[in-house]
């Protein structure tokens, strides 16, 4: 090969290789103008989630599989109630009580209507409210299974038209008293049925940020409702980003510093042993979204279900942590 021939051959390499380094780093910038065009809300903060400290000391295994990449996050906008919708709503509830202005563990305004035997609490600034029954039902049939007591909490709901863009997420067996109720496994010993519904945007479940489903409908043995709880969480379709979020070895780097909170059990041995090292078998991780009441947003968490051991019993658990990569949450 002569001196010229080499030149030429350099430089043709050379323009290759900066074409390559130009590409790659477009590339690069097309990436970042896409992942940055999808983060509307800039960094978010680190919520004070609620429920129990999972315990960082814990031992852990996954059943592992493919998670997604990015995941929604958008601005949670409900429309404002008033106090005309919290005495219609009380007049489809039968509750003939005059109403009294008060405020909530947040400082919000709620209504509480109030008649011998049940009573209605709603918020206007959400339409969000919460419902309290002392008195029998007439004409209702007893219930015995988890189906008959849906069934009845359908009923409940078509009644105050609600039943429409909700769908059923489980059925809860409680046993004890009045005051103090624990799931149960045994259809045969519980006294009421949790029915709990909830909403889907996404493609995920929707929860509020207690991890409580949008609806709730306690039903008792004779039939009658006795509790009721509607979450509202409203999207503003014109306020949702795209964040990257994270994935399995993250979420057990959260784990293991403490970064993740229990937020369910089906049984009170687990609360009273949170302080000991435990061994938990996660079989189920999903993407969920949770109502960041705080700052106005909903936002993605991955929820882990698992099982441990208490007291050789075993016992099930939930255990939620925040699914936004490090770099859009802020330091604080």
């Amino acid at each position: 090969m002569t001196l010229d021939q080499f030149r030429k051959h350099f430089l043709n390499i050379s323009v290759l290789v900066a074409v390559l380094i130009t590409a790659a780093i477009g590339w690069i910038f097309v990436g970042e103008m896409r992942e940055s065009s999808g983060i509307v809300f800039g960094k978010l903060s680190r919520t004070d989630m609620k429920g129990e400290p999972f315990n960082k000391q814990a031992s852990f295994v996954f059943e592992e599989g493919s998670l997604l990449k990015t995941a929604k996050v958008a601005l949670n906008n409900p429309k404002v109630g008033s106090i005309k919708e919290a005495k219609i709503l009380a007049d489809k509830l039968q509750i003939g009580g005059k109403e009294s202005l008060s405020k909530d563990a947040l400082g919000k305004q709620y209504v509480k209507i109030q008649a011998r035997g049940a009573s209605l609490s709603y918020r206007p600034a959400d339409g969000s409210w919460s419902y309290f029954s002392f008195k029998k039902t007439k004409g209702v049939k007893p219930v015995s299974t988890g189906n008959k007591a849906e069934e009845v909490a359908r009923s409940f709901l078509k009644r105050l038209n609600f039943e429409k863009g909700i769908e059923i997420y489980k059925v809860t067996p409680l046993t004890g008293t009045s005051t103090h109720m624990n799931p149960t496994e045994d259809e045969s010993k519980a006294s009421q049925f949790l029915v709990s519904f909830v909403q889907r945007l996404f493609g995920a479940e929707v929860f509020s940020d207690s991890y409580q489903p949008k609806v709730t409908v306690t039903v008792d043995r004779l039939g009658t409702v006795v509790k009721a709880s509607y979450k509202k969480i409203q999207i503003d379709e014109a306020n949702i980003g795209e964040y990257p979020i994270i994935g399995i070895v993250s979420v057990k780097k959260r784990l293991e510093a403490g970064l993740g909170r229990i937020v369910y059990s089906d049984s009170e041995l687990l609360s009273d042993r949170l302080g000991k090292v435990f061994v938990v078998s996660f079989t189920n991780i999903k993407l969920v979204y949770l109502a960041d009441e705080k700052n106005n947003l909903l936002r993605p968490f991955w929820a882990l279900d698992g099982e441990t051991t208490v007291s050789d019993n075993k016992v099930k658990l939930t255990v939620i942590v925040d699914a936004v990569v490090d770099k859009y949450l802020k330091d604080e």
